[in-house]
Formats: C-alpha cells, structure tokens, sequence
C-alpha cells in the first residue's frame, strides 16, 4: 500500500525515475526456500511494484486539486496522512508522465522475455511444419488415400486439400462399427504398407503445440505498443531537459530514463528483427497450407495441425491395440483360425485383401522417400506421383474436407465406402468387387 511508504521516499524515487533502490526496486523475499518459492517470491515482488505504480496513477490529484493543495498555507501536520500524500503528489512536475514512464520501465523486461519466448515457439515450429518431410509426406499419404475413396467422382483426382478437412477425419465414421473412424482407416492403410513412420510426425513437430496458443497478431501489438511507448520516452526525456535549469531533480531523472531508453531500444530492434522473419515464415506456412494470409493466423493452422496430430496417433494406438489383439486371437485359436485374418478385431470373421494403393502410388515406399529426398522432394511430385497443381501451395486445391463435411465419399458403383469398416483390414474402392459391398 502506497500510504505505507514515507512520503519522502515515494517522492524522491519518481522524480528520479528510480527502480534500482526504495519503494519501487526489486527485492523479492530472502526467506523463500526452494525454486518454487522463489518464483512464486519474485512474481509476487513484481506485482507489487506494478501494483504500486498503478495505486498512484489512480489516486494522482486532478487540476482542481492540485490547486486546492497548492493554496494551502498552514502546517503540513495539520493535513490528514492521505492529504499530505496528496499536496506530495501535486508538487511533483508532469506526474502522470513520470508515472507512464515508470510503469513501462518496471513491466518491460518481463513483457521483453515473454514475447521473445512466444516469438521463439513460432519461428521453430513454422520452420519445422514447413520443412517436415515427415508431415509432408503424411499429408500427401492423406490425400492418396481420400483420392482412392473417392475414385470414380469429381472429387477424385483433388491436388490437395485444406487443413481444416483434417477435422473432419474423426467425424466420419463407419456405417457397421462408430468406434472406426476415417482417421483409423488412414491408420490401417499407412501400417500395412509399411509406412509406420508417418505416424510419429508429432514427435517430429515439437514446438507446434506450444506455439499453437501464441498469436503473432498479439506479438505485433505488443511491438507497436513498446514502440509507442518509447516514443513517450524519448519525448518526456527532452522536456526534461529543458526544465533541468528550473528542477535541480531532473538531472537524475535524465540520465535514469536515457538509459532505459537506450537500453530498451536496442533490445526493441533485436525484437522488429525476428519479428520480421516470423512474419516471413507465417506467410510461407500460409501459402504451403493454400490458406489466404488475411483470414488465417499461424496459430490456427498449427493448432489444427497439433489437434490432428494427437488424434492420429490415438487412432494408432487404438488399431495397434485391436490388430496385436487379433493376432493373439489367431495364436490361441491354432490351426483352425488360420484362415482368419490377424489384424481384424476377435470374432471379427474372415479379414479383406490388405489394403493397399495402386501399384505406381503405393504408400510403402514414403518412408524410404524421407530419408531418399531432398528438402522439398515430396510436395513437389515425390513418391506419390504426380507434383500438385502449384509447387509453391503443394496442399491447395482439393475438396477432400467437403465429403468428409457431407457423410461418406461414394465409390463410383454407389456405394458407401466406409459401409465396410467393420474390420482392421479393409480394400480401397479400386480393389473391391465390381459390386463395392460386402
């Protein structure tokens, strides 16, 4: 509390702008034990100091007041204590600069270190998305196998598709069994073509979902704000110095603020810098992910993907779970259960033909394309076929979301193709009977 503090001292640290001793320095409390109660310690040491600027921004007399204080000719100790707190406050030259100037020098730091923090998760993580031959490589596995479903329609031969179409993977489900899902069909089909690397993209991407709850928008607010910020500075500083003939105070109060200013402008411009180049790969992860750099933030995009991507592999875990289920199902029951499937769950009956993609686009060989490519290899044509319609946007273009938005994709014969998920091995549309039904 501000009337706690001698008037004098509170007096003496804004004319000089001082945080390194009295009432505003940091001085965090030395009977903390432990690393958690030194942090708690020191973020409770930070509060108040902030808290305390505030106090005096909110009580500071207005001109009415100080005009009312400064006409008072009696003895100061006849004033109550918020009074002489008052006449203090008003005798203080251009408060509520000082006090603005204050404030901004006491959260910098702090705000410095948690923007260049945020700033840090979306540069590694849209450098990683967009360089990931791992998630490329998935993606592209993605869109072969919603191109095979939909064989035969217009939605079939779709060059990418957007991002948000990965929603979608959950919420189409299988007509004989809701607990399977497109996703744990995209599952099925990428580990029986032996491509069960693409399942672990996530550990690949390890500062997308912490970089997925910052928003670049808000960093760049911050950079205008600090900008705007320092600019009152530097404006409070030559009024200052104008006055240093008039205030002996001032030169104190002078060389306080230069320093913060100086300080706090380089630190300012190592900021624009990196801010700069995030910027920069933002719009490089936009336009790879065919999304319109108006309407989209990074961290949307990186928040679908880090959604998707925990489905995914919970959707693996769930088919490797039930597959090692029906292959100690088939060890139990011998020789009688050889002709049942090992991948379907127990009971399930007899198992399809493996599913697998045409023979020039299979998926197998996605994993050997990882380590055989160099950067950019597969958006750019890779092991799948055919490159997408623009190099620069490699997944722009398809409607693979709108069927999954729709209900199922329909095979040219008509028939639903996720009708026959009941199983963990199921064919794609171009390798089931002419009927397309079971």
């Amino acid at each position: 509390n501000y009337e706690e503090i001698p008037a004098e001292e509170l007096r003496d640290a804004i004319l000089e702008a001082n945080t390194d001793t009295g009432p505003f320095a940091f001085e965090p409390d030395p009977s903390a034990v432990g690393v958690q109660e030194q942090t708690a310690a020191e973020e409770a040491e930070k509060q108040r100091r902030v808290s305390l600027a505030n106090q005096i921004l909110e009580i500071m007399p207005q001109a009415e007041d100080r005009e009312k204080l400064a006409a008072w000719e009696g003895d100061d100790a006849d004033l109550s204590h918020a009074d002489r707190y008052m006449r203090m406050l008003a005798a203080i030259p251009r408060l509520e600069q000082r006090m603005k100037c204050l404030m901004f020098k006491l959260r910098f730091d702090d705000d410095y270190s948690v923007c260049v923090e945020d700033l840090r998760h979306l540069r590694e993580a849209t450098d990683a998305a967009c360089g990931s031959q791992h998630l490329h490589a998935l993606l592209q596995a993605i869109l072969e196998v919603g191109n095979e479903l939909n064989a035969g329609t217009m939605k079939g031969d779709a060059a990418g598709f957007r991002l948000s179409s990965l929603v979608r993977f959950v919420e189409l489900k299988s007509t004989k069994d809701p607990k399977v899902t497109l996703l744990h069909y995209v599952v099925e089909t990428l580990l029986d073509n032996g491509a069960d690397a693409l399942l672990d993209v996530r550990a690949h991407l390890p500062h997308v979902e912490e970089a997925a709850k910052v928003s670049l928008t808000e960093l760049q607010s911050r950079y205008r704000e600090w900008v705007e910020s320092l600019d009152r500075v530097d404006r409070e500083i030559v009024t200052a110095e104008q006055s240093r003939a008039e205030i002996p105070d001032e030169a104190r109060y002078t060389e306080s603020l230069t320093f913060f200013y100086n300080q706090a402008s380089e630190m300012q411009e190592e900021f624009k810098t990196s801010l700069e180049q995030v910027e920069g790969q933002a719009a490089r992860l936009l336009q790879l992910f065919g999304e319109e750099s108006g309407d989209t933030e990074p961290h949307s995009i990186l928040a679908t993907l880090t959604m998707f991507l925990k489905r995914l592999e919970k959707a693996a875990d769930e088919v490797r779970r039930r597959q090692e289920a029906a292959r100690a199902n088939a060890r139990r029951s011998g020789p009688a259960g050889a002709g049942t499937g090992s991948s379907g769950p127990a009971g399930a009956g007899p198992s399809r033909a493996t599913a697998t993609l045409p023979n020039t686009r299979r998926v197998n060989t996605l994993a050997n394309a990882i380590n055989a490519q160099a950067a950019g290899g597969l958006q750019n044509g890779g092991a799948l076929g055919r490159p997408p319609s623009s190099p620069s946007s490699p997944l722009r273009g398809g409607q693979l979301g709108s069927n999954a938005a729709g209900g199922p994709s329909r095979s040219a014969g008509g028939a639903d193709t996720l009708a026959s998920l009941g199983s963990a091995k199921r064919p794609l549309p171009s390798q089931q009977s002419d009927s397309r039904t079971e």
